[in-house]
């Protein structure tokens, strides 16, 4: 229904007025082209307000709808990309130590460029491996280059 109404009128700006609390249904309308969802139980004087938005261009939706929406978009994001889920559960620790890989260092160097024991790094890349289902360190290297979770060395590195 909502499609039918903006192909009839282009220039039309729709703010949903909803009695239902429920995330999937706001996202929904929005991605069918509405500029905003307000709920009902909306004090007026802010109805009046989100009206004057939607009419003068914006999109209105309360911070609450904002952050339902980006939960559902991430989780059906994770859904679809397996591996962005698994790169998601990564620590901020364990990326750097990717990224260090990435560069081709030993786990002694590592080690002490994150003031870390060599023990220490290789059970960072033992829950590294685990997490990314991955078996070994080229196989890290080479996931962490195709999902840009570490740079490829340029030549003069290596020179």
């Amino acid at each position: 229904m909502l499609p039918d109404l903006l192909k009839g009128v282009e220039s039309a700006r729709v703010l949903v007025l909803t009695g239902v609390a429920d995330p999937e249904l706001h996202l929904r309308a929005v991605c069918l082209g509405a500029m905003g969802v307000v709920h009902k139980l909306e004090n007026p004087h802010l109805l009046f307000k989100d009206i004057r938005k939607v009419y003068a261009g914006e999109a209105w939706l309360n911070r609450t709808m904002v952050a339902n929406a980006m939960t559902l978009l991430q989780a059906r994001q994770r859904k679809e990309d397996p591996e962005a889920a698994r790169i998601a559960s990564l620590t901020v620790r364990e990326r750097d130590v990717i990224t260090l890989i990435g560069e081709g260092r030993r786990n002694k160097a590592i080690g002490e460029r994150l003031f870390i024991s060599e023990k220490t790094v290789r059970h960072y890349l033992t829950s590294i491996y685990d997490k990314l289902e991955l078996d070994d360190r080229l196989e890290l290297m080479i996931f962490a280059y195709q999902h840009v979770l570490a740079k490829v060395p340029s030549r003069q590195n290596f020179l």
